[in-house]
Parts: structure tokens; C-alpha cells; sequence
């Protein structure tokens, strides 16, 4: 019997460092006497982000009207804070971009966090958020254990058991594992990376014991993050009739979402995670629908039932 991972906790050196013109944006961003144009002239002095900040900005997952071909533009039509929500997209999939962990599948890493990051984004428009805000909260919201992973390369072959747990379940397998978990990694993270509390916050609290004195627009992001990861669970977990009910649960208790309702969104999310992986450079293989998703559950339960 091969012996398990040695329980390990993640230390702040262990957590990847930003990119310095990253970290100089976030700053300029969260700095009400910055300009938009000294922004546009900080990310102007990175080629390669400015290529991708307006490719991105032009993909049709973001809806623009008319092309924008430049940076002071692409701050004047996205705004400040949605133009540091694709910095920290681009940012982070460079920086944890990373080695090679053996038994780990990265393209299915970032399929299961773009899963989460549409059914944030779509949350947040009932909750009248900003889409794009909750996009990069979601697509975030699992660092806390590919840093892990990354700390710990021999637990990569635990991956497809982490992948088929639902959010409860892989939360004791990451404890026991690792002795901790991706929302205190993805807490350290925050304040290494001086994220703004409407991303840092659901990153640390998605699982609950969120502080008393919040305020009330960071416990729905909050609460978006927590069905959000339960939306994304029901297309990989292995559990997936007892995973949809408890996402309905989840989604009626916090937003008081319908049966009906949660199924509509539920089935929106393939096709919204392949135009979002287009628009954010990210590779993964075509979507499974929804009902066929629950078909083959539901004849996998009934073969075994018969045997």
C-alpha cells in the first residue's frame, strides 16, 4: 500500500510572488488620484499584457460594441476596476502557469475553475454585481490548491479524487492531505498579492465564518463563490444526482433560486465556459450539455441498482 502524503502546511514562502508591473496596476487601480490615462501608461510599457488586454477586451464573451485598439480606450470603456480584474486573470495563469506536477491534469484544473467563474458571473447579473467582477472572484477562487499542489508536487496523483468530491467532501480530503486548505491558502494569497476585499474576501470565506462586522455586499460575494463552487461541482463530481440537489438547496437557500431555475443556469454554463475560455486564452475540450451530463449519470446509477 503506497504510504499518503506527508501533512504538510503551506508557509508564505511558499506562495508565488506577482509580477511587478502586476502589482504596480493593482496599486494605480485602487489609487482614486491615479488617472485612467497614467493607468493606460503603466500597462502601455508591458507589450505582451497590452496584447492580451485588448484581445481579451475584444472577445465576444465581454459584448463590446465597437473594437477597442487601445489601452486609454480599453480604460475608458472597461473602467478602472474591470481593467484590473483581466490584469489579475492574465497575472495569475502566467505565475501558476508553472512546473509540471506528475498525476496532475492543469487543462482540467482550469476547466473546473472557468466552471465556476460563469456561474459566478452569472449569479452576480441576478444579483446585479459587476459581471466581470465576479468572473475573476470565480476563476480565482481555487489558487489556494494549485499553490498547494505546487508546494506538495507527490499529492498531484490525488487529483481525480479531489476533482470527483463535491466542495464538502474534497474540503476534509485537502485537510488531510496538505493540513490545510485552498480557502486559507487562497486568504494568504490575497493579502500577499494585496488583492481589493471584493475578491479577497470571497476567496477566504466561501466555506463560511465570515466576520461578523462584513459588509453586506461581500457576504452575497460571498455566497455567490460558496453556489458557484457547487454549480461547477455538479459537471465533475462523481455524485452528480446528490450534488444537483444540494446545489439547488444552496442556490434557494442564498438567492432563492428555483428547482427550474438553477437547471436553466446549470445548462447555460457549457457553452459559457467555452466562449470564456476563448476570451481568456485558455484551452478545453468541447462541453458536455447538461442533460446528457445527468443522463449518463442517472444510467450509471441504474446499472448499478441492477448489479
Amino acid at each position: 500500500m503506497q504510504d499518503e502524503p506527508s501533512i504538510v502546511a503551506i508557509k508564505p514562502a511558499d506562495l508565488p510572488a506577482p509580477p511587478p508591473a502586476t502589482v504596480e496596476i493593482l496599486q494605480a487601480c485602487a489609487n482614486p488620484d491615479v488617472s485612467g490615462q497614467e493607468i493606460a501608461g503603466i500597462v502601455g510599457q508591458d507589450p505582451v499584457l497590452t496584447a492580451e488586454l485588448l484581445r481579451m477586451a475584444n472577445s465576444p464573451f465581454f459584448g463590446m460594441s465597437r473594437e477597442v485598439k487601445t489601452i486609454d480606450r480599453a480604460v475608458l470603456v472597461l473602467g478602472q476596476r474591470a481593467l484590473r480584474n483581466l490584469v489579475l486573470c492574465i497575472s495569475m495563469q502566467k505565475v501558476l502557469r508553472g512546473k509540471e506536477i506528475p498525476g496532475f491534469d492543469i487543462s482540467t484544473y482550469w476547466e473546473d475553475s472557468l466552471r465556476r467563474a460563469v456561474a459566478a458571473r452569472h449569479l452576480g447579473e441576478t444579483q446585479h454585481l459587476t459581471p466581470a467582477e465576479c468572473l475573476t472572484m470565480g476563476l480565482l477562487l481555487d489558487l489556494g490548491l494549485l499553490v498547494m499542489l505546487q508546494a506538495m508536487p507527490e499529492a498531484g496523483p490525488e487529483w481525480q479524487s479531489l476533482r470527483r468530491a463535491d466542495p464538502e467532501e474534497r474540503y476534509v480530503i485537502e485537510q488531510r492531505l496538505f493540513g490545510t486548505t485552498h480557502d486559507r491558502v487562497g486568504a494568504m494569497l490575497s493579502e500577499a498579492w494585496s488583492l481589493p476585499e471584493e475578491l479577497g474576501t470571497p476567496l477566504a470565506f466561501h466555506h463560511g465564518d465570515l466576520p461578523v462586522a462584513a459588509a453586506s455586499v461581500l457576504e452575497k460575494l460571498c455566497n455567490i463563490a460558496h453556489c458557484a463552487d457547487w454549480m461547477a461541482a455538479v459537471y465533475g463530481t462523481e455524485a452528480k444526482v446528490a450534488t444537483v440537489e444540494r446545489c439547488q438547496e444552496e442556490l434557494g437557500k442564498y438567492f432563492q433560486i428555483d428547482a427550474e431555475q438553477s437547471q436553466v443556469m446549470l445548462a447555460k454554463m457549457a457553452e459559457s465556459v467555452e466562449e470564456a475560455a476563448v476570451a481568456l486564452g485558455l484551452r478545453v475540450k468541447k462541453q458536455i450539455p447538461l442533460d446528457e451530463v445527468m443522463h449518463q449519470a442517472n444510467e450509471r446509477l441504474a446499472n448499478e441498482a441492477l448489479s
